[in-house]
């Protein structure tokens, strides 16, 4: 009975190992069909309001339960709802032409 249990956890064990291993030849795959379009956004500057935000988001979190009711601190966190649940869709590519 011992043999078994134990042939049970290597099998198990091995199967573990092989679903991270599939997981990373998935991630790497993706990264490299990317193309180096993320990175290029990664190492954009962000724009200058968004640093105007980022100070009101500060200064909310340092009022800390009197933000609530601050009219600033409210229209703060809703731009930065709208921001971070805004899709940005790719821009369409141009319409190919079809010759005859």
């Amino acid at each position: 009975m011992r043999g078994q249990l134990f042939n049970r956890r290597a099998i198990a064990r091995a199967g573990g190992f092989a679903l991270a291993a599939a997981a990373a030849v998935v991630a790497a795959a993706l990264y490299m069909a990317d193309g180096g379009t993320s990175r290029n956004a990664l190492n954009a500057r962000p724009a200058l309001s968004a640093d105007a935000l980022a100070a009101d988001l500060a200064r909310c979190q340092r009022l800390g339960d009197a933000a609530g009711s601050d009219t600033r601190c409210l229209a703060a966190w809703a731009e930065n709802r709208r921001r971070f649940f805004t899709y940005l869709a790719e821009p369409a590519a141009p319409a190919a032409t079809v010759k005859r």
